[in-house]
């Protein structure tokens, strides 16, 4: 599990890096779509909150051992993290698609 932990922490990490950055830059830089660049890097920073407050707790009390309430804990953060990551891309690419 720990091997695990710190390899995935090598892709994800980056990436989430990565999309903060573009969002805020967006946000502050771009004046086209202003209000929805904004709303976009609202919704990674909820990301970021339920990922680092939530979840990555949550996977190190498993890495103590299996707890079937960490488990449903981390099933549910991970629905709220897919359901906002889902929410940006759609409002990302309507704001591409209406650049088109």
């Amino acid at each position: 599990m720990e091997f695990h932990q710190r390899k995935i922490s090598f892709v994800v990490i980056p990436v989430m890096i990565a999309e903060l950055i573009t969002s805020g830059v967006l946000s502050f830089f771009s004046e086209q779509f202003q209000i929805l660049h904004i709303t976009g890097l609202i919704l990674v920073l909820l990301v970021w909150v339920a990922t680092f407050f939530y979840s990555v707790p949550l996977h190190s009390a498993l890495m103590d051992g299996y707890s079937r309430e960490s488990v449903n804990k981390l099933c549910s953060t991970n629905r709220l993290r897919v359901f906002l990551w889902t929410a940006k891309a759609v409002l990302s690419l309507y704001i591409l698609f209406s650049l088109i």
